[in-house]
Parts: C-alpha cells; structure tokens; sequence
C-alpha cells in the first residue's frame, strides 16, 4: 500500500463514516476498512495521534503480527567465521545446511543469507558514496577471476590464459588481453599495451593487492620495484586499494563482470592454439564492447573516451618501458669486476669496494651504485668470461691492457725511426711475444726520461750494435743521469758553524 493511500485509510477509518462510503471513495474493500477500525477501537488509536508517524511507523501500527515459523535454525555465529575461508560463500553455507533437511523444516536461502548477514555486521551495510572521477585522472587495474585457455598442438595441454582487465572511470573506456601469468613481468608488458591502447597515460595507477604490484599490503603500502620504475617511466603514481575494501575500486569490478558476461561467455566454446590468438578475439569482442551504446546514458564508451578523456592524458615517452630483473647487491671486489648470470663485467675502478647492485634490461647489463647507474654493458652469455670499458681502469691499469706487437710496434712509431727499428728487431724471434717484455720496458723509459732521449739511446744503440735492453738502459742513463743532492762533508759543516759564530 502505498503512502498516500495509508493515511487517507487512517483518516476516513478513525471517522465516523460507514465503511461502504470509506471503501468506496478509497477503492478498497470493506474487509480492509473494517480490519482498520478494529485495530484503532482495540488499541484506542485517534488520528491527532497518527497524523505526525511517519510512513513505517504509521504502517506499523496496523501490521498482523505473523506466527514465528518453527523452524530449526543453524548457528550463525558459529558460521560467520567460516566466511573467511577461501572459497567459502553465503550460498555454499546455506546448500549445507539446506542438504538435511526437508523443505518445509528449513529457511529458505534469502531467510537464511539475511540472517547470516545480520549475524555477521550486525546492521545492513552503510551508505556508498558515488565517487566522481575527473578525465585522465587514474586507472584501475585487476585480473578476471575467470579465464580462457588454449591447447598446445604438440602435447595437447590445456594452458591456462590470465585474463588482465583496465578501465579509465570517466569514461568506462575498458581494456582487456590475455597474459601467460601474473608474474611481474607478464603484468608490466600488459600495463605497457594498455597504455599504448589508451594512447596516454593517466596520472594514477590503482592496482589491487597482488604480489606483482604490492609486495606489502597494509595501512602504508610497499610498491613492487618494478612497478614503481614502470610508474615513473611514464610520470605516474601508484595508489594501490585498500585491502578488503571492493567499492574503493568498484569501476574495474564492474569492467571484470562486462569483460566476462561479454567477451569471456562468448569465447567459452571456441578453441584457441596460442595466446596470439586468443588476444585477437579478445581484440575483437573488446572493440564491439567499447562501441555499445550505454543502457542508462547517451554516447557509447569509445564516444565518451574520445571527447573528453583522450585529450587529458599524458603522452607516452618516445620509448616504451623494458623489463628490468635486479639481481642482490655486491660489493666490488678489487679488481672492480662484478659477477652477473657467471659473467664479469667492469664498472669505474673508484667504485671498488662500495656495493653495487646489477640490472638486466633486455640486451643490456647495468650496475647501480647509490641509485646511480655506473656502468652499461652488452649482456654476454660467455660463462667466466670478462666484459671491460677501458675508460673503467685507472692510468697504470690503462697501459697495460690490450697491449700487443702491432699495438707496441704503432707506438714505437711515434716515437722515432731507431726506437721502431729496435722494437721490431726485439720482436724478430721464433715467437714474437717472447719481445714483448723488452719492447714494454723501453716503453718505461720513455716514460721515465722522455722520447728524445729514448730516440737518441736507441740510434747509439743501433749504430754500436747494442741492441740489448740492459746497453739501452745503460745508454739512456748516460745521456740522462739521475740528478743527486751534493754530498756534505766536515769542510761544510765546519765552515757553517763558523759563520754562525761570527
């Protein structure tokens, strides 16, 4: 009965008019006039008294009190635990307690979830605020609890296929694909062709708790490494739901329910033989989901999307973000080589012995030191072996590496005509490496005592036939002896202390 027709009822009731005029001029029968009036004569009811009730009370007042049903009713209390088990659900609760009993002997399954409910929050839930969102402002992501799956041709295996769901709340504009898992790296490439399907991104992430994105949830949460690196590739922030709390991310919960009602029922029959494919009926059924015209508002999704939301995202850089695996820190050992998947790679030679952590990023290998990044190097599968920048090295370190006889014999060029032709002459041997050791200590020399001396020793040394690197050092020594501090003897001393005394 509705409201109006409740008090006109009261009101013609409490009069003193016949009950054939009250139930013709309301349109009601007699019976219930008369129901009425008895209720009012019982209880003394006058409508002064009535007239200000509201509408429940009002009606109240005048309901059949209904016989309790004897019926056996389970222990709720004891059964609101159980709802936080895995898998357990209200329905599952009641199909066993139902499974007992007869029909008639048993709640029926709104009677029994009611009371469940109120077993288990004491009250109906509170109020949900209708949340606005502004265009481009954020992005919730999530996976679909239900997924697809393709058959492999050789083993016959059905592969299950992750179903990963994103959704832009101003417009509902969805995106969906399918990734081999929801490991870190299959989550961040779907996260980059999201953002390439949008064409920009949002300025927020809102992710649900998994281990991909979250790896501590809770009042302050702890973001994944490299998820973080993915949200400041593209100038984003991370801001995860709250755990427990679905209406804190209520679009991408309805984007999951229309991805699986219109994309994934449809594709339950179809028979995929890759992720490839399947992604491309995914593909398909998305675009006829976007274009939909909307049930309770003009336009459709993709309309929506592309007058106001489009504009208000952030372009995308120039290139997209690569999967970077961190491995644990390590400090530099002496040699300032460090060890990644069992090959040595260098990193500058003043940053031995602080820690350093590696990353791997596609074909490259790069090493952090206090967030800094120190070294970069092609990624080499060579096990033990060792990849070196020679601008890594200290100067005595420099000279030393990548020495050979073309490589001495090109700097003996710079020098002169005689250190040339005494440097080849040293490597004229059965094994030319065995000249490796007297061509460097002449490179010594010149270091030493400078290349005009060296040319000039080596021409003497030719024209004498001393080719020897011990002549060599003896003549360098003559054109350019060691300077020594004078000797004083007792003259001097004596000669000091008399012209103190004077």
């Amino acid at each position: 009965m509705n409201h109006p027709l409740l008090f006109d009822l009261v009101r013609l009731a409490a009069s003193d008019l016949s009950a054939r005029l009250v139930s013709t001029s309301l349109a009601v029968s007699k019976t219930t006039v008369g129901r009425y009036r008895r209720r009012i004569r019982e209880r003394g009811y006058t409508w002064e008294a009535l007239r200000h009730l509201p509408a429940s009370a009002l009606s109240a007042c005048f309901r059949q009190p209904r016989p309790l049903a004897r019926k056996p009713l389970p222990d709720f209390a004891a059964l609101v635990p159980q709802l936080e088990e895995p898998g357990v659900t209200g329905r599952l609760l009641w199909e066993e307690y139902a499974q007992a009993r007869p029909e008639a002997e048993r709640l029926s399954y709104a009677q029994f979830l009611r009371r469940l409910n109120q077993a288990a929050y004491g009250q109906p839930r509170g109020l949900s605020l209708r949340q606005h969102h502004l265009p481009g402002d954020r992005v919730y992501v999530d996976f679909s609890g239900r997924r697809l799956c393709y058959q492999d041709r050789e083993t016959g295996e059905r592969v299950p296929i992750e179903i990963f769901v994103a959704v832009l709340p101003a417009s509902n504009y969805i995106f969906a694909c399918g990734c081999a898992s929801q490991s870190v790296p299959d989550f961040l490439d779907a996260h980059v062709r999201m953002l390439a399907f949008f064409g920009g991104a949002p300025r927020m992430l809102v992710p649900d708790n998994l281990k991909a994105a979250v790896t501590k949830a809770g009042r302050d949460p702890t973001i994944q490494r490299n998820y973080l690196d993915f949200a400041r590739h593209y100038g984003m922030a991370v801001l995860p739901a709250r755990p427990g709390h679905p209406r804190d991310k209520g679009a991408v919960e309805g984007a999951v329910l229309m991805v699986q009602r219109q994309i994934l029922a449809r594709l339950r029959r179809r028979v995929f033989f890759s992720l490839a494919e399947a992604n491309a009926a995914v593909a398909e059924l998305l675009t006829r989901l976007n274009e939909r015209p909307f049930q309770k508002r003009a336009g459709t999704r993709r309309a929506v999307f592309e007058a106001t939301e489009r504009a208000a995202l952030v372009p995308l850089p120039a290139t997209p973000f690569a999967y970077a695996s961190w491995g644990g820190a390590q400090t530099v050992p002496p040699d300032y080589h460090v060890c990644v998947g069992k090959h040595y790679y260098s990193v500058p030679h003043t940053w031995a012995g602080k820690p350093v952590e590696p990353c791997r990023v596609a074909d490259r290998v790069r090493l952090f030191c206090e967030g800094q990044c120190v070294a970069d190097h092609a990624a080499s599968t060579v096990r033990g072996g060792r990849t070196t920048d020679i601008a890594h090295l200290p100067e005595s370190h420099r000279s030393q590496v990548g020495q050979s006889p073309a490589t001495l014999l090109a700097w003996a060029d710079t020098i002169g005509p005689a250190t040339r032709s005494l440097a080849a002459h040293h490597f004229a041997q059965e094994i030319p490496l065995q000249g490796m050791p007297a061509v460097q200590s002449m490179r010594g020399l010149a270091h030493r005592h400078g290349a005009v001396t060296l040319e000039r020793a080596a021409a003497q040394a030719l024209a004498q036939r001393s080719r020897s690197i011990g002549a060599l050092r003896a003549i360098v020594a003559a054109l350019d002896p060691p300077v020594r501090p004078a000797l004083r003897g007792p003259e001097f001393y004596r000669q000091a202390a008399g012209e103190a005394v004077c």
